[in-house]
C-alpha cells in the first residue's frame, strides 16, 4: 500500500498555519459551555414540521445507533441486531449483512457510511476490517485496516474516499484521521498531536460529523475542532478554556459524575450546531443559533431514558414527546434532522394529561399523531421523527 507523502506534507502545513494565524472565511465560535444561556427553546423556533416514519416490525429493533438517509432509503444500525435498510415509508428492504465471526460478517456494524451514488455501503468493525456491501445486500469485499494500527471510531464517505477517525480514549490515540481510497490504499494522514497521558476513565463520544459539503472531527482534548473541505483542513470551531473541560489525568468517578463537561455527540446544520453532552448527572441538550451567536441550554434530565441521545426540544408543533436530534441530512426539499422514539412511549404519551390538554401550534398535527399512535402496538418497533429546519427566511 502507497502512502501520498506529499499530499500528507500539504495537509500537515495547511493545519499549522491555520493554528498559527486562524484564518478561515467563516465565523470561527468558541464552544464554552460555562456560557451558555439557559432557555426552553421550542422546536417550531427552529423547525417548520415533524413527520413520523414507524419501522416495519418484522425484524425486532431494540436499539437504533444511528441513521443515514440516503434518496429513498434509510439505513439503521439496529444493536444488536445489525444494519437494515427501509423505505422513506418504514418498509423494510433488506438487511445488511449480518452479525457474527465468519467471512463478510461483522461483529457490530454501528459504524458505517455510504457511497450514495454508488448504492454501496461500507461498515467500519472492530477487528480491523471495512466490510462492503451493496444496497441489496450483496457482500463484496473486505479491506484490512490492521496495518495502520489504530482504534477507529468513525467512518464517512467523502469525495470518493473513505475517512477513518480515532478518537482519544484513556489518553491514547495514533491518529486524528486517515484518508484511504476505496481500496484500501493510504491516501493521507492526520496523526494524533496530543501527548500520550493517563486517565482512568473511558469516555465514549462520536468523533465525526458530516454537514453538506464537509466532514468534521472533533474530540474531548483538542483545543481544535477541524474541518475537512475538498483538499483543505480549517478550522470550523474552537473549544474554549473553562473549568469543568475533562482534565487530562486521572480522576475519580465521583468528580466525573458531578463536575465534568463530557460531550457525547455533535451534528451540524446550516444556521445550527446541536451538542448533546453529560455534566453534574444531568443529560443536557444544547445548541447554537449562528444567527444570533449565542448558545442555549435547551433541556437537562436526569432521566436514563434520555442518556443516548438527550432530553432534546420540547414539542410544540403537534405536543408530541421531546425532539433529540439523532443525525442530519441534506435534500432538494432542504434540511432535516432526524431523531426516534420506542412505539410504547408515543402510545403512553397521547394517553398522557400533558398531551390530552395540550395545545400545540398545529392542532391537526396533534390528531394526527394521537391517531398514529393508537394504531401502534406497545411492541412494535421505534418511530422515527423527521424534523423540517426553517429556511432562516422563514
Amino acid at each position: 500500500m502507497q502512502f501520498n507523502l506529499k499530499n500528507f506534507m500539504k495537509k500537515t502545513l495547511i493545519i499549522i498555519m491555520i493554528l498559527l494565524y486562524g484564518c478561515t472565511e467563516d465565523t470561527i465560535y468558541k464552544i464554552n459551555p460555562s456560557k451558555f444561556r439557559k432557555k426552553n427553546v421550542l422546536l417550531s423556533e427552529i423547525a417548520e414540521s415533524i413527520d413520523y416514519i414507524p419501522l416495519e416490525s418484522r425484524f425486532f429493533v431494540q436499539h437504533i445507533m444511528k441513521i443515514i438517509c440516503a434518496d429513498s432509503f434509510l439505513v439503521v444500525a439496529n444493536y444488536p441486531e445489525g444494519l437494515h435498510l427501509y423505505s422513506k415509508k418504514g418498509d423494510f428492504l433488506n438487511k445488511i449483512g449480518k452479525r457474527g465471526n465468519g467471512p463478510g460478517e461483522y461483529q457490530y456494524g454501528t459504524s458505517f457510511t455510504i457511497d450514495n451514488k454508488n448504492k454501496l455501503i461500507y461498515i467500519l468493525d472492530r477487528n480491523n476490517n471495512i466490510f462492503k456491501y451493496d444496497f441489496y445486500n450483496n457482500f463484496l469485499d473486505a479491506l484490512p485496516i490492521d496495518h495502520l494500527h489504530g482504534y477507529f471510531r468513525d467512518i464517512e464517505f467523502y469525495n470518493g474516499h473513505l475517512f477513518l477517525f480515532e478518537t482519544i480514549n484513556n489518553g491514547f490515540a495514533k491518529y486524528k484521521w486517515v484518508e484511504i481510497d476505496t481500496t484500501g490504499n493510504t491516501i493521507s494522514i492526520q496523526p494524533n498531536s496530543i501527548p500520550t497521558f493517563e486517565c482512568n476513565i473511558g469516555f465514549r463520544s462520536d468523533c465525526s460529523y458530516k454537514t453538506e459539503n464537509s466532514l468534521v472531527y472533533w474530540d474531548k482534548y483538542n483545543d481544535t475542532i477541524f474541518q475537512i473541505k475538498d483538499e483543505n483542513i480549517n478550522v470550523r470551531y474552537l473549544w474554549d478554556k473553562w473549568k469543568t473541560r475533562l482534565p487530562r489525568e486521572n480522576i475519580t468517578p465521583a468528580q466525573y459524575e458531578n463536575f465534568y463537561f463530557d460531550p457525547w455527540n455533535i451534528i451540524e446544520s446550516k444556521d445550527f450546531l446541536f451538542i448533546y453532552y453529560y455534566e453534574n448527572k444531568h443529560y443536557c441538550t444544547a445548541f447554537l443559533n449562528k444567527e444570533k451567536e449565542q448558545f442555549y441550554i435547551v433541556n437537562k434530565s436526569k432521566d436514563e431514558d434520555d442518556r443516548y441521545c438527550g432530553p432534546g426540544f420540547t414539542n410544540d408543533i403537534d405536543g408530541g414527546l421531546n425532539f433529540a436530534p439523532m443525525e442530519n441530512y441534506v435534500s432538494p426539499e432542504g434540511e432535516y434532522l432526524i431523531g426516534w422514539e420506542f412505539a410504547y412511549k408515543l402510545k403512553n404519551h397521547v394517553n398522557h394529561e400533558s398531551f390530552i390538554h395540550a395545545k400545540p401550534k398545529f392542532p391537526e398535527k396533534k390528531k394526527e399523531l394521537e391517531k398514529l399512535a393508537n394504531s401502534l402496538n406497545e411492541n412494535d418497533n421505534p418511530v422515527l421523527m423527521l424534523v423540517k429546519l426553517k429556511e432562516k427566511n422563514d
